[in-house]
């Protein structure tokens, strides 16, 4: 009895969604961006506090359907890898020169409003939400002995692969485009983004021995191309 009534809500979700689609219009992006973004560091006396933030590039590819002037979006970012290297230090373990890299993949739903949409420029603003899968895969760079026992680092090359922490962390985001149509089906919009993203306290498992994670705010401007499955005409021209 359970798999009918699971099987006829299925069917009837199926037919809403076939029904609802015809009035929706689906797109595809793919953006280029800059991201202000703060990398993890390691606190000393020199540098008490997080490190500054530095520019780093993104790349975000996308999909989303056009309920008339609202698009509902889902989108993928990748962004290049900050590196910060660092000293491991433990009297009872090795000792060792160790070296981080720092990568954000944010995996986001958006919510865009186009009051302008079937005009030939067309302000956006954009808000949303999601998880921020940050990656810090660490590798030692010199063995220097353990601290019962210290040696001179000697370098190991290639660098020897130590371990890699996945943490996902909450997101929100919200900022604006400007959507320049190029044709019917193809538009480009230069726009921003403001992110803040739930840091851990630590970047990798070494907690106090190891760095600090980064800020959690993100700052980003880049140029988004779309392009319309269906050719997007004013509703007045259609039939």
């Amino acid at each position: 009895m359970r798999t009918r009534f699971v099987t006829l809500m299925a069917l009837v979700l199926i037919g809403s969604a076939a029904r609802a689609s015809q009035g929706q219009d689906l797109y595809i992006t793919g953006a280029a961006a800059v991201n202000s973004r703060a990398p993890g560091w390691t606190p000393s006396l020199a540098t008490p506090s997080g490190s500054e933030a530095s520019n780093v590039a993104s790349v975000t590819g996308g999909m989303g359907v056009w309920v008339r002037q609202v698009g509902l979006e889902g989108a993928v970012s990748i962004t290049r890898a900050q590196p910060i290297a660092w000293h491991y230090g433990y009297l009872f373990g090795g000792n060792a020169d160790e070296i981080t890299y720092d990568r954000d993949v944010p995996l986001l739903g958006l919510v865009r409003v186009a009051p302008l949409r079937w005009r030939t420029v067309s302000p956006e603003p954009v808000i949303g939400g999601g998880v921020t899968l940050h990656r810090g895969a660490t590798y030692v760079t010199a063995d220097c002995g353990s601290g019962s026992n210290p040696k001179p680092c000697v370098p190991v090359t290639p660098p020897r692969a130590e371990e890699v922490k996945n943490t996902p962390e909450w997101t929100v985001i919200f900022g604006a485009d400007v959507a320049f149509r190029a044709s019917s089906r193809v538009s480009v919009a230069p726009g921003f983004r403001v992110s803040y993203i739930g840091r851990p306290v630590f970047m990798t498992w070494f907690d106090h021995r190891g760095p600090y994670s980064g800020g959690g705010h993100v700052w980003g401007v880049g140029v988004t191309a779309r392009y319309s499955i269906h050719a997007q005409t004013a509703p007045a021209q259609r039939r």
